[in-house]
């Protein structure tokens, strides 16, 4: 894929040194101090195939169909700069190569179909920590990447901690891989949200549970004993 800095590999630079490497891209995406970070796979995207771990660029679909709409609001609307925060650990710890590529095509593809309204900057930790050969600072759960996002790739402007946050998969939750999302977070300073807390549509006026149990409701149908109270009001000519 080729094509300007908005899109295409031209955008992308490669910094560190041997064994810990950062591959980026800032896009068109414009310096703010509001700052929405958002983990990649898992988060804003999964796999077609259904595997962990794509086959191909192509092999992409949204998290859900509400992400393109909340990332549009929260840039256009709410003010935030929208950046990816992501590992790449089957990319070559040079970062470069075939699956290097690969792993940029892809991104490209997913900002492109975000379109120019939503400009996204990309940050991918390159290749995984191997024994004996020292540790990968850029990588997540360490706090490097975002450290060098506020220092050298937001043109100077200080980020509004309180106002920003970070959204990721890897929560340490039942059933989770990992928390690796969550302690990146943490160690950043950031409010952390699940991609369920930040692109399910939120209920205005609902409390959190109340919100979780509509949504259970409009799956499930509503809980034994709302279903007995209704039959009895039916009964009872009850509106």
């Amino acid at each position: 894929m080729s094509g300007g800095t908005g899109f295409g590999k031209r955008g992308w630079k490669l910094k560190g040194e041997e064994g810990s490497k950062l591959l980026w891209c800032a896009g068109d995406a414009p310096h703010r101090a509001k700052v929405l970070g958002l983990d990649l796979d898992g988060t804003v995207v999964t796999t077609v195939s259904g595997g962990s771990f794509a086959r191909d660029a192509k092999d992409w679909k949204w998290f859900n169909e509400e992400v393109r709409g909340r990332l549009r609001r929260a840039f256009a609307e709410e003010g935030y700069k929208v950046v990816i925060f992501t590992n790449q650990g089957a990319m070559a710890r040079s970062g470069e190569g075939a699956k290097a590529e690969q792993v940029k095509d892809r991104i490209d593809l997913v900002r492109a179909a975000l379109g120019s309204d939503v400009p996204v900057a990309v940050l991918a930790a390159v290749g995984k920590e191997i024994k004996g050969k020292g540790p990968h600072r850029y990588r997540k759960p360490e706090p490097e990447m975002w450290q060098e996002f506020c220092d050298r790739l937001n043109g100077g402007v200080q980020i509004a901690m309180r106002a920003s946050l970070y959204v990721g998969d890897a929560a340490g939750r039942a059933g989770d891989f990992a928390d690796t999302d969550r302690k990146f977070a943490d160690a950043a300073g950031l409010k952390f949200l699940t991609p369920e807390e930040f692109f399910v549509p939120q209920i205005e006026g609902a409390r959190e549970d109340e919100t979780v149990e509509v949504l259970r409701e409009e799956v499930d149908g509503p809980p034994a004993a709302k279903r007995a109270k209704a039959e009895v009001g039916q009964v009872n000519g009850d509106p």
